[in-house]
């Protein structure tokens, strides 16, 4: 042929266009739909998002949070570093150790906040709000939570029971204490 560029090979002269069969229609749509499919698996985040918790976060930061509850690994591998909490500022995520988030899905006004976890547990969530609110500083920011746990323990979980608040705060407290200086130097 007069039209081939030197160096191709030439191809057949078609008689019309070209016929795509059912076969070849179900390959080019499977293709499509495990592309599609690793594409979403992808971009999907890690850990399971707790709807409840997510509310709350919400209401404390003032804007909307998602909270997802996450293997102790996950949040490694999102911080670089052992933690029971971590914050992702550009998403607006909260990712919370599952032991943590299963302590506090728990709690409706009842003493399983009495519980070191439960503390603790409630200690960090409180805390990453406190991120989400504009706060960097790992001290302050600690500060502030300790402040602020009897108040949402009582507004945002339903804890009644004084003694149950009493314990939830001091065992806050102990969590507190064992951490490394960067968050306890102001309290």
């Amino acid at each position: 042929p007069t039209n081939a560029l030197p160096g191709l090979p030439t191809r057949a002269k078609s008689t019309g266009p070209a016929m795509m069969t059912p076969m070849r229609v179900a390959v080019a749509v499977a293709l499509a739909l495990a592309v599609l499919a690793g594409q979403a698996r992808a971009a999907s985040p890690p850990g399971v998002r707790d709807a409840r918790l997510s509310e709350i976060a919400t209401a404390l930061v003032g804007k909307p949070v998602t909270v997802r509850c996450a293997s102790f690994e996950t949040l490694r591998e999102i911080s670089g570093a052992d933690n029971a909490g971590v914050t992702v500022y550009a998403t607006r995520t909260i990712y919370f150790a599952t032991p943590g988030c299963d302590v506090l899905a728990q709690v409706k006004g009842r003493p399983l906040v009495r519980t070191t976890w439960g503390g603790a547990s409630l200690l960090t969530f409180v805390h990453e709000t406190w991120h989400l609110r504009g706060v960097s500083d790992e001290s302050e920011t600690e500060c502030r939570a300790l402040r602020e746990i009897g108040q949402v323990a009582i507004q945002r979980f339903g804890v009644t029971n004084r003694k149950w608040l009493h314990d939830a705060i001091g065992y806050a407290w102990v969590g507190h204490r064992s951490l490394p200086a960067v968050y306890t130097r102001l309290c």
